[in-house]
């Protein structure tokens, strides 16, 4: 596919506005300053794919590939990336692809990045969400084009979306805090429809991703579980409670069905 006719593609592969997918997600009019900087901008993905490594891996590597490339072999993938566990700063990227004039080039400067940082807490990390940089030693996505970076606080109770668009401050050196190129900054607080204007259309998808975010803030049931099934499948190992009362992993059990 040269990507000449866009008529041509799968649905689920066609690039969508950068512009209509942040109105789409978020509302259309808290974003005005930005619209201008990325109105030629696109997202292209149909799935996501999990990292078990940094972005950035350690120079010694012989087959590292550059950011550039790194992001846009996603972006011809179609695919959108699942950050490992201990990856720094962000945990998910979101490919974007500047189309200049009417033709596509396949040009690796032509790509930039949404790095998103999402949290299942019940306190807001809103201050961390200027902490995002490209240019962290797990990341080195080093561009000149204008980036996003979102931070979502997933658990909290009260919605908030706040934006801050930072431009590049010329004559001065590059710092973590300094950013190299146009960056929109979002921070975003619950998962309703006040955040997300989309889910005010499905109330089942709402309370669907609502159930989610309350299993992942409950970590102490699901270890007290997790110990309950290790400890059944060691019946005998020792001669001790624990692996022998198998009448106290019932009562517990039934306590966390309550």
């Amino acid at each position: 596919m040269d990507g000449q006719d866009w008529n041509s593609e799968l649905i689920d592969c066609q690039m969508v506005s950068v512009v209509d997918y942040f109105c789409f997600v978020f509302g259309g009019d808290f974003w005005e300053e930005a619209k201008e900087v990325f109105k030629h901008a696109f997202v292209n993905f149909s799935h996501w794919v999990s990292m078990d490594g940094n972005i950035s891996i350690p120079k010694s590597s012989d087959d590292q590939l550059g950011a550039d490339e790194w992001t846009l072999r996603h972006w011809h993938r179609t695919s959108a990336v699942q950050c490992c566990h201990n990856q720094h700063l962000v945990d998910k990227m979101i490919p974007i692809y500047f189309k200049e004039g009417h033709s596509f080039h396949k040009d690796r400067s032509c790509v930039s990045q949404i790095f998103i940082s999402d949290r299942v807490w019940s306190r807001t990390h809103k201050q961390e969400l200027k902490n995002i940089t490209r240019h962290d030693d797990s990341i080195n996505c080093h561009s000149s084009r204008p980036w996003v970076a979102i931070l979502v606080d997933m658990a909290l109770q009260e919605s908030a979306v706040e934006v801050n668009f930072v431009v590049k401050q010329p004559n001065r050196p590059t710092t973590q805090h300094v950013f190299d190129s146009p960056c929109l900054f979002i921070y975003a607080a619950a998962i309703n429809g006040d955040t997300f204007p989309f889910l005010s259309r499905s109330k089942r998808l709402q309370l669907t991703l609502q159930n989610i975010i309350n299993h992942d803030k409950s970590p102490p049931l699901g270890g007290q579980l997790m110990q309950i099934l290790q400890e059944q499948v060691r019946y005998g190992s020792t001669s001790t409670g624990r692996h022998m009362t198998w009448e106290t992993w019932a009562a517990t059990l039934e306590l966390c069905r309550q």
